[in-house]
């Protein structure tokens, strides 16, 4: 799901950059992403449906957090239960940095050699 649009997928092809997180971001690009993640700004992270489906916005953060953290989803909502959106996302940007900065910078330093 697009970080920008929940009933999208996230996709290269989307025409906002900030719709999807790429392999090749900095850090600070990862953080200022999350940050501007849609959300619903009076829910908390715990506050999920039952359906995920219908949980616009959500599933797709909660679903980076756990598969990066390597939990199960539910594990992640009981994590956050009762949390503003602001620490979960802080907390995901911090995992999301931790994992994907480290391939990213791989990944950066491969195409400046191609050798």
């Amino acid at each position: 799901m697009s970080l920008r649009d929940g009933t999208k997928k996230m996709s290269k092809s989307d025409a906002s950059d900030y719709s999807r997180i790429n392999m090749t971001d900095d850090a600070d690009t990862i953080r200022q992403k999350v940050r501007k993640a849609k959300t619903e700004p009076d829910a908390d992270a715990g506050d999920c449906p039952r359906n995920w489906r219908r949980a616009r916005g959500r599933p797709i953060l909660l679903g980076i957090y756990a598969a990066l953290a390597d939990k199960a989803l539910e594990a992640t909502v009981t994590e956050f239960a009762g949390a503003p959106f602001s620490r979960f996302k802080e907390a995901l940007s911090d995992l999301a940095v931790s994992v994907l900065g480290k391939i990213g910078g791989e990944m950066r330093r491969l195409l400046a050699d191609p050798a």
